[in-house]
């Protein structure tokens, strides 16, 4: 849309501004984001405005690993932001989101987007736990950054998983609690901190207790635990585990001959990571841990 008339132009700054003044006040009385965090609280605001970009990745994943990505759903699409991009690009994907105002704004962009009028219905409300879906329906589904505010995890992997068709894929996408930092405050914390522990810790620091209600100290083994525990068979994968068996066959082939063994290769790839992590500690503060899963159903 880069030669927008005058009124669409005029439409789509009028969009922006209600997504700023929303995502201002949602993070301000959630998480205490305010002022000091404009550049973070901007950047954020510009990748959800930004449907013409696959911002999160998720499409590049999708196409790099499976022959056909086929349908797709994503669990609590926020602004729409993947489900938007998707439609542009010709896919088949469909969202859920509980909020009303990120339905609005879907809608509204939607619109002045020129998609035609049953693409509105490409994004119900519905919650995770009781998807509006039947058994089997999609090829793919997502969720990103959104099962650490659920209410109940464990129900909506089960529904994620019910949904897929046999051999689909379910990828979930997360922060870990397994670390010192958490990403919606953007302060260091301990690792899974009790939650009494830490209203008083935010309240010493100024910020709301508030975000903390929606809230879960999900972890990747936790995570695990639970769709190993789901009644819909599957096999899960960690996708860093899939990364870094490239990386270990790379530093493999680079060594020398005399020099290819297992407890080389594991000393330089701990030599790489703690410098990774060093780099990103210092650019970026306290580390953030992630979860990356890639389940199918078989």
């Amino acid at each position: 849309m880069t030669s927008a008339s005058p009124d669409i132009a005029r439409e789509l700054a009028d969009l922006r501004a209600f997504l700023t003044a929303n995502v201002l006040r949602e993070f301000e009385t959630f998480y205490g984001l305010g002022s000091r965090h404009r550049s973070y609280l901007d950047s954020t605001i510009d990748r959800w405005f930004d449907d013409s970009n696959n911002y999160d990745g998720r499409w590049s994943l999708f196409d790099s690993r499976l022959p056909q990505v086929g349908k797709v759903l994503d669990m609590s699409s926020g602004c729409g932001t993947f489900v938007l991009h998707g439609l542009r690009t010709g896919r088949d994907v469909w969202g859920i989101e509980p909020e009303d105002w990120k339905r609005e704004y879907f809608q509204r962009k939607l619109a002045l987007l020129g998609m035609p009028p049953e693409t509105s219905m490409r994004v119900s409300k519905s919650f995770g736990e009781r998807l509006p879906f039947g058994d089997e329906t999609f090829d793919v589904a997502t969720s990103y950054q959104t099962i650490e505010h659920v209410t109940d995890v464990a129900e909506c992997i089960n529904e994620l998983l019910r949904v897929v068709k046999r051999g689909g894929v379910v990828h979930l996408s997360a922060p870990d609690y397994n670390s010192f930092f958490e990403p919606h405050y953007r302060v260091p914390f301990l690792p899974t901190m009790n939650k009494a522990l830490a209203g008083a810790y935010l309240s010493l620091l100024g910020r709301p207790r508030k975000g903390l209600e929606y809230l879960n100290w999900v972890t990747e083994q936790s995570v695990i635990d639970l769709i190993a525990r789901s009644p819909y068979k599957n096999h899960c994968q960690r996708l860093s585990e899939a990364g870094e068996k490239a990386i270990r066959e790379k530093i493999l082939n680079r060594l020398p001959v005399p020099l290819r063994t297992e407890m080389i290769v594991r000393a330089v790839r701990t030599v790489q990571k703690v410098r990774q992590s060093t780099k990103q500690f210092v650019k970026s503060g306290p580390l953030d841990g992630s979860i990356d899963l890639w389940i199918v159903k078989d």
